[in-house]
């Protein structure tokens, strides 16, 4: 339950996932996800300490390109709230893993899809109401 997972988690962490272009549009279900994990190219990430969220339900994140904003996201949109999301994605990887270790599981996206460019900058931000409180840059 979410109230268990918080008393749980000691960090979190605020990823960027590179998805593999073969999927146009990104258009993939879960099984091809889980069944062929070359869809992911590449997860990059940023550890923040757990305690800094007091309420994960209203954490909100930005995409930033070259300093524009061209995404937001919400934790409402992982199944209303991201420990929901982890604890059916949990069970789900118990019944076939032993998932007694520390494993890094990714709950969702908070945003839709973004098509990466090389040549431009990426900034991604985490904001509790209106503080940041995280961020990645690629």
């Amino acid at each position: 339950s979410a109230p268990e997972w918080k008393e749980a988690l000691d960090r979190i962490y605020l990823f960027a996932e590179i998805v593999d272009i073969r999927y146009e549009h990104y258009q993939f279900e879960l099984p091809d996800i889980i069944a062929d994990n070359n869809a992911i190219a590449a997860v990059i990430w940023e550890q923040i300490k757990a305690l800094l969220f007091p309420n994960f339900q209203e954490v909100k994140r930005l995409y930033k390109n070259n300093g524009q904003t061209i995404e937001k996201g919400s934790t409402r949109s992982v199944m209303n709230h991201p420990f929901n999301a982890l604890n059916w994605l949990v069970e789900k990887l118990a019944e076939q893993i032993d998932m007694s270790g520390k494993e890094r599981v990714i709950t969702g996206g908070l945003t839709k899809a973004v098509d990466i460019q090389r040549e431009n900058t990426y900034l991604v931000e985490l904001f509790d109401k209106d503080q940041l409180i995280g961020k990645l840059s690629f």
